[in-house]
């Protein structure tokens, strides 16, 4: 089913301003699988598990990832396991695959790996106080794992910097990709709010 919307532009004021609240109402009053029309251009919800996993995984094939969405993304994060597609995808999947499918260095590598999280989770349970930042925290523990793993070093120090460059990077995204339905100008001419990424 097509979600009603307003006019000419359909749905396109929610989808900017409030598109989480707009995917929710769709999905509350149409079901798993809804269409909204954003201007020029067809969106679709897809809500269910069975759903997603259809288009993710059993029909792969049928669906590609040359959509202005995608487009913003790669210029954020470049042709990566998320963004890319086809035989460069299925190369970085199998290179990433390695670390999971071996059971040696999975057992090798679990305990140093679980211990961060362990702790972090001790320090939560018996800490005081009893109100606590998920988000801080949780972005601590992936880069202390990520820089031991990758790096042999312990980066978390850097959790505010990183912190600060990802929220302005997630917002720079989201802002982007609202403004995917009307014209998606790519790296080409960056645009203004790139001045706020710089050193």
């Amino acid at each position: 089913p097509i979600f009603p919307g307003v006019g000419v532009f359909g749905s396109l004021k929610s989808f900017r301003h409030e598109p989480l609240k707009l995917l929710m109402r769709g999905f509350s009053e149409m079901g798993n699988v809804v269409r909204f029309r954003v201007f020029t251009r067809f969106l679709v919800l897809v809500a269910h598990p069975n759903h997603a996993r259809r288009v993710l995984q059993d029909r792969a094939t049928t669906y590609n990832k040359q959509t202005p969405g995608f487009a913003v993304l790669r210029d954020l994060l470049r042709d990566g396991l998320l963004t890319s597609q086809g035989e460069h995808w299925l190369r970085q999947r199998r290179i990433r695959n390695r670390h999971f499918i071996n059971p040696e260095l999975r057992n090798s590598e679990h305990d140093d790996n679980s211990r961060p999280a362990t702790t972090l989770v001790d320090t939560w349970l018996c800490g005081s106080p009893k109100t606590v930042n998920v988000t801080a925290d949780i972005l601590s523990l992936t880069l202390q794992i990520v820089g031991e793993t990758l790096l042999s070093t312990d980066v978390s120090r850097q959790t505010e910097a990183v912190g600060e460059a990802l929220s302005i990077a997630q917002q720079q995204g989201n802002e982007a990709i609202n403004r995917v339905p009307l014209v998606h100008i790519g790296g080409r001419v960056p645009p203004i709010d790139n001045f706020k990424v710089r050193y």
